[in-house]
């Protein structure tokens, strides 16, 4: 379990980083930057950090951006 949920919080970690540094990208564009994770798996961890409040989506979907709050 241990390295499941390391891998996992390596993820979201990405996630963030990403997203404070192009506050526009999307999930393919994030997919391509950290390989190994589909898209569908970065909107399911991009859901995660939207419940713990670590991220919000300002905007509309296509026209909106990222904001970082942890």
């Amino acid at each position: 379990m241990g390295s499941t949920t390391k891998e996992i919080s390596r993820f979201r970690q990405q996630l963030v980083i990403l997203m404070k540094n192009n506050p526009n990208i999307t999930a393919e564009h994030i997919a391509n930057e950290i390989k190994d994770i589909t898209a569908d798996g970065v909107r399911y961890h991009i859901r995660h950090l939207k419940t713990r409040g670590i991220i919000i989506r300002e905007g509309s979907t296509k026209s909106g951006k990222w904001v970082v709050l942890k």
